[in-house]
């Protein structure tokens, strides 16, 4: 409509006199047309906070972000926050809680079958997970899967993993406590229970760069745990 109360009587004009010519006049009205649809197009853009989510019944809560490959970034100690006693069960249906893990260097991701980027950095987890068993540093792989443990085991059994146990939040309350914003999201816990590395998207856990980050982190606990 708009479109027509400014055109028509443009083009009268043009009909009337031949105060412009044919081919100037046919540019102008070129111009303006082009001017509007990008007004258009500038009025139908709904900036991302306002975008309607999507559906809940449609798509999982969490969408998989971009892997990234960026390094891990250890906070100082003095910049670490604590954590709250997160809340999760086994494959046993055993109540567990991260205070169960004070005292060890936890690597805590949250992942999800139907993650591409989860399923694909599942194996260098299992490799952390088994060069650092048995010592001060333990990895949890906690499932964000609606299905449980039926899901979340027969993947383990496809993919062979047997050094990660069986860890299941399919309520997804602890991505919410967190404030994540896509999977994977990996957070690294020192011996007190507080957030020293939060990593976004894939990464490789079992690379000696990581490793050498995470014993670091883990030779802290001496100097940290009290007596």
């Amino acid at each position: 409509m708009l479109e027509d109360m400014m055109l028509k009587p443009f083009f009268r004009k043009i009909a009337r006199g031949p105060g412009l010519g044919m081919g100037h006049a046919a540019a102008a009205a070129i111009a303006v047309i082009l001017t509007i649809s990008a007004g258009d197009a500038r009025a139908q853009t709904v900036p991302p906070s306002l975008a309607p989510s999507p559906s809940p019944v449609a798509t999982p809560a969490f969408a998989a972000p971009v892997a990234a490959e960026r390094g891990l970034d250890i906070h100082p100690a003095a910049a670490r926050a604590s954590l709250p006693d997160l809340a999760f069960s086994d494959g046993a249906g055993r109540l567990l809680h991260l205070s169960d893990y004070r005292g060890k260097v936890v690597v805590l991701n949250l992942w999800a079958t139907w993650c591409g980027p989860c399923v694909k950095e599942m194996p260098a987890l299992e490799s952390l997970a088994a060069q650092t068993a048995g010592g001060a540093i333990t990895v949890l792989a906690l499932s964000q899967d609606r299905g449980g443990q039926a899901a979340v085991r027969a993947f383990y059994e496809r993919a062979g993993l047997t050094h990660l146990p069986i860890l299941l939040d399919p309520q997804m309350k602890t991505g919410r406590a967190l404030g994540l914003r896509g999977l994977p999201t990996t957070l690294v816990i020192d011996a007190l229970g507080r957030e020293a590395a939060r990593h976004e998207g894939m990464l490789e856990w079992d690379s000696p760069a990581v490793l050498t980050l995470l014993t670091a982190l883990a030779d802290e606990a001496g100097d940290s745990l009290p007596l």
